[in-house]
């Protein structure tokens, strides 16, 4: 069987959400299947070390412009080649072509532009609402979604048939996400700054991660709680990320809230396995990637009681019960930094809970279903 996959994930260097999944089922379907023969096709040139890791059942194609390359490029090319090199194609960005002569896997990360419009840009909401999302639950043969939630939320908002949906979870990367030694931990925090015990976020700023209710909480603990930990923000700047800094500078906490920027994967890593806890008060999450790698890093988890979290983190989290107020966060992550046994709860528990999720089992779930469209 011939698949095509839209593998530009492959190439972005500081990975999102949707970029982490992508990359990592290409590089599970590479590891055991040599039966199908995949064409991996991006935007740019592929570098030869990346090539060199793919066996030679893989092939990659380039195709520019890159400009909604999706939309244009991809289509043109099926259009004048109707797509008689491939059997199946899959999508696993959340965005496909406008046309497509074979049949087609796409998958729906999240559908937070409609939950929550009001913190997305202008431009954000254009290009998921009417150049991505909309054309691809329509056009789609076949669905994935990354959770219950998002499932339910396509239904609702898009009411696309339930049968054409298939929920097949994220996973994460053992082999990176693991309780690190003492040494790494403090190797990554002289890199960061980090001088005291932290409480962390892991996660692209943008608005409805919720962090400038974090940083309230956080300086009211500071305040009310006399607490001697750092808060430690790693991920890089998205979107309507302004208000965040600016609270930080008005709260006079330059000093206290360190932000990392995009860290590279082995620093993130360590730097959740030496949290004291790891927190999202995030308002929606289609799935919540770094809940799952901060459990199995050996963190306390605190999550938002809202949209998957809670079917993500089952029995191993603190929940906030009211993400919208910042004491309700405050009272969460009190009651995990304070309380050695909790943490130590919550810590075993997510290594269970960690078990349930994996990249491998995610790419065979997956792979079950484009050899199904055949």
């Amino acid at each position: 069987m011939k698949i095509g996959i839209d593998a530009r994930s492959l190439l972005i260097e500081q990975k999102e959400g949707m970029h982490v999944y992508a990359d990592n089922v290409i590089r599970q379907f590479s590891k055991w299947d040599r039966l199908n023969s995949y064409l991996l096709f991006v935007d740019k040139t592929v570098p030869e070390n990346i090539k060199s890791q793919f066996p030679d059942n893989f092939h990659f194609v380039t195709l520019r412009p890159k400009y909604f390359w999706p939309q244009t490029r991809l289509t043109l090319r099926f259009l004048i080649k109707r797509a008689k090199d491939t059997d199946v194609f899959y999508f696993p960005t959340q965005s496909m072509s406008l046309w497509c002569p074979k049949n087609t896997l796409a998958i729906i990360h999240d559908v937070a532009y409609l939950k929550f419009p009001e913190y997305f840009t202008s431009w954000n909401k254009f290009v998921l609402s009417r150049l991505t999302t909309n054309f691809t639950v329509r056009l789609a043969t076949k669905l994935i979604c990354v959770s219950e939630q998002t499932r339910k939320d396509v239904i609702e908002h898009y009411k696309v048939p339930e049968n054409k949906i298939i929920v097949i979870p994220h996973g994460y990367d053992p082999n990176v996400f693991y309780v690190r030694n003492p040494e790494e931990i403090s190797q990554a925090k002289n890199k960061y700054g980090i001088s005291k015990k932290y409480i962390a976020y892991l996660g692209t700023l943008q608005k409805r991660k919720n962090i400038v209710r974090l940083i309230e909480a956080y300086n009211w603990l500071r305040q009310n709680h006399h607490i001697d930990h750092q808060l430690i923000i790693v991920g890089k700047r998205g979107w309507l990320y302004q208000d965040i800094f600016a609270r930080v500078k008005a709260l006079g906490l330059e000093k206290d809230v360190i932000f990392t920027g995009y860290a590279p994967i082995n620093d993130a890593a360590a730097l959740l396995s030496g949290a004291g806890a790891y927190v999202l008060p995030s308002l929606y999450e289609g799935f919540g990637i770094p809940v799952i790698e901060a459990m199995a890093a050996g963190a306390p988890v605190v999550v938002s009681n809202t949209s998957s979290l809670p079917e993500v983190a089952g029995q191993a989290a603190e929940f906030i019960q009211d993400p919208y107020d910042h004491l309700s966060i405050a009272r969460s992550l009190w009651s995990v930094i304070n309380n050695p046994a909790r943490q130590n709860d919550l810590k075993q528990a997510g290594f269970e809970q960690a078990k349930k999720f994996s990249w491998e089992k995610c790419a065979r779930e997956t792979l079950d279903v484009i050899t199904s469209l055949k």
